[in-house]
């Protein structure tokens, strides 16, 4: 039996080998999450630059470059602590770029964001980068989930899961805005002048007969006005994973004092499934 198993029994983090498997599991399960968290983040600027080709009250991307390179900095600091819980609890050797707390300062150029959010992702970041490679793997583990725990929920939920998300629900409403606005003219010629006909013919197969102009403005509005739908739609799985992180965390943190070791492990499992589930649709809507 390694000696790890025997050791994470001492620390009072985790009863025993099983939890410890568990604990390997939603480690790969949540930093595999945070890439995806980057790619909603992503879709700031993708937004943006959607709506700078149809509307020329737009100037420049630039804010919303800056809050999608913050978000990547964020996701990339949940990623590296995850992936570096994962290592302690496989006994793996693990190494932290020595870069990660100048990446880090790009959180606060995110639009919107609040002191506590940034200093939520630069504080983690300073402590990952100075990590002891050399300290017994019980301590890191028990530094990373008793001592980090509360910045990485903040992340998540504060900054990932309440600022983001509205920003970017918000800005899909703005950029249909934009769309419908853009086509309008040429959407009436067509005799489509309101919401349901716009709907009821991009949901059906548009017919090639019509003439050559009209039947692209209207496919140019149908496949852009889907793209918009699909994210709309993906935040909800989106939100979902974020609120499986979040559990996950807690279920760390009060395994301690609440949970015995059989009791901690089936729930980390069981919430691992379902972050994976959500994953694979934000994966499908935003990669």
């Amino acid at each position: 039996m390694k000696q790890l198993c025997i050791l994470a029994i001492s620390t009072a983090l985790l009863s025993g080998c099983t939890s410890l498997e568990a604990v390997r599991n939603i480690s790969s399960e949540l930093t595999s999450a945070s890439s995806s968290w980057k790619s909603v983040g992503d879709e700031l600027h993708q937004s943006c630059q959607r709506r700078y080709q149809i509307n020329d009250e737009i100037k420049n991307c630039e804010p919303s470059k800056a809050s999608s390179d913050g978000i990547a900095a964020a996701t990339e600091v949940l990623r590296i602590y995850f992936a570096t819980l994962g290592a302690a609890a496989n006994e793996s050797n693990f190494t932290v770029d020595p870069g990660l707390e100048a990446i880090s300062g790009a959180v606060s150029g995110i639009e919107g964001v609040d002191e506590t959010q940034v200093a939520a992702v630069t504080g983690l970041a300073k402590v990952l980068s100075k990590l002891l490679l050399g300290a017994k793997r019980e301590q890191v583990i028990r530094q990373l989930i008793d001592g980090e725990g509360e910045r990485v929920r903040v992340v998540i939920n504060s900054l990932l899961k309440e600022h983001v998300r509205t920003v970017l629900e918000d800005q899909l409403v703005t950029e249909r805005s934009s769309l419908l606005t853009f086509y309008g003219q040429k959407i009436d010629q067509a005799g489509l002048n309101n919401e349901q006909d716009l709907r009821t013919i991009c949901s059906e197969r548009l017919a090639s007969d019509r003439p050559i102009l009209e039947f692209m403005i209207i496919r140019d509005f149908c496949e852009r006005d889907a793209l918009i739908e699909k994210r709309k739609r993906a935040l909800a799985a989106y939100q979902n994973s974020l609120e499986k992180a979040d559990q996950a965390m807690l279920d760390l943190q009060s395994g301690k004092a609440k949970l015995s070791g059989k009791e901690l492990a089936r729930r980390l499992y069981e919430v691992g499934d379902e972050l994976k589930a959500s994953v694979a649709n934000v994966r499908a809507a935003f990669d």
